[in-house]
């Protein structure tokens, strides 16, 4: 699980656990807090460092899903956009993704499925460029993966969540109303967590980009 020390990503191997599941936790920067979830084993790692990655992950041989909801958000126009902040941005949202799927389905682990946090920015929002983009490249990455690893019984689908109170959101805006949501509302971690935890275990569905509470016109 990347980026599982907050937000999205803390909630959905909060999720993980209490189905019963080990959680590898994976993120940069981890709370100073150690009440970390019994079955939530913390790993401070940069994803998009191929090396510590395949370090920690050649470890384990009995991964069965994989999350990847590590990310970074920058806010800014096309125009105000520079070479730095998208390489960062693509380097996080789209290489580490690729980074921890390709090491992770080179071991022994009996992979059952993958789920990439994406947004709906892949299909162009403004004052997220970079954003944007990194994230249409990891819906590409998730369709090729899925057509790769269909012979190995492997499903690979990504996941586009609503708005969700997470600390990626501009001050106030949580106190707003959602009108993307199908709810109206500014949805809570735990609510996108959950869901992504039951798009994992889909038995029949692979490829697919599915909306989590985002109504059909905004993507």
């Amino acid at each position: 699980m990347t980026g599982a020390a907050s937000g999205i990503g803390a909630a959905t191997a909060e999720a993980f656990v209490g189905r019963g599941f080990d959680v590898i936790g994976m993120d940069l920067d981890w709370p100073s807090r150690t009440d970390t979830a019994d079955g939530l084993t913390a790993h401070t790692i940069d994803v998009s460092d191929v090396a510590a990655s395949t370090a920690l992950l050649s470890q384990f041989g009995d991964i069965v899903h994989l999350v990847n909801a590590a990310g970074v958000r920058p806010q800014a126009s096309l125009a105000m956009s520079d070479h730095a902040m998208a390489l960062r941005c693509i380097e996080v949202n789209a290489l580490g993704a690729m980074n921890v799927m390709r090491v992770v389905v080179n071991t022994e682990s009996p992979l059952e499925s993958v789920v990439n946090v994406a947004s709906a920015a892949a299909w162009g929002k403004q004052n997220l460029a970079v954003y944007g983009a990194s994230k249409a490249a990891l819906l590409s990455l998730t369709r090729t993966a899925a057509l790769e690893l269909a012979s190995r019984g492997v499903r690979v689908n990504a996941v586009l969540p609503g708005t969700t109170l997470t600390g990626m959101l501009p001050n106030g805006v949580q106190a707003e109303p959602a009108p993307r949501n199908f709810t109206g509302r500014v949805m809570e971690p735990r609510d996108v967590g959950a869901a992504i935890a039951d798009v994992a275990m889909l038995r029949l569905t692979t490829g697919a980009t599915i909306p989590i509470g985002l109504l059909p016109s905004s993507w």
